[in-house]
């Protein structure tokens, strides 16, 4: 029985600590976290810098993850989330490198429509409430090569 309860509050204290982890890999649910947020996880930036935007209200505070995750603080929360082509995992089933002809048709299948697009990039609209977020694929050579996800109200 001891064994039993001992294994049981280990799981639970594993458990814990695993929700305390960044979960970068879930861009949308980034969103809006306040810097208290990104501080108190285990994950630390490779990088901090800044990003100079054209007019003050442009200036960002970007954090990179040697994991090619980049996550950029206007008002000390994240407004965008960008993933670049060395990151290897997934966000929405989208990897880097895929082609744009495959992930056009598979978010067309699921109604999934661009709100804009151009010759190297895609723009879909993920939610609305309780902000307008947005999901911006560029790519190379029509290979999935830089993801950004943002709050459109900025």
């Amino acid at each position: 029985m001891f064994r039993k309860i001992t294994l049981f509050v280990m799981l639970f204290i594993f458990g814990l600590f695993q929700m305390g982890a960044l979960e970068l890999s879930d861009g949308q649910a980034l969103l809006g976290s306040g810097i208290e947020n990104v501080f108190q996880y285990e994950s630390i930036p490779s990088e901090i810098f800044s990003n100079r935007g054209v007019e003050v209200d442009e200036d960002h505070v970007v954090f990179y993850y040697s994991s090619g995750v980049y996550l950029f603080l206007f008002n000390n929360r994240v407004w965008q989330v960008r993933y670049d082509r060395t990151y290897a995992g997934d966000f929405r089933k989208l990897e880097m490198g895929q082609l744009r002809e495959e992930i056009l048709s598979r978010f067309l299948e699921t109604e999934l429509i661009p709100i804009s697009t151009g010759v190297d990039y895609l723009t879909f609209e993920l939610d609305d409430a309780p902000y307008p977020v947005r999901m911006k694929l560029y790519f190379s050579e029509d290979i999935l090569d830089d993801l950004y996800v943002y709050r459109a109200d900025f």
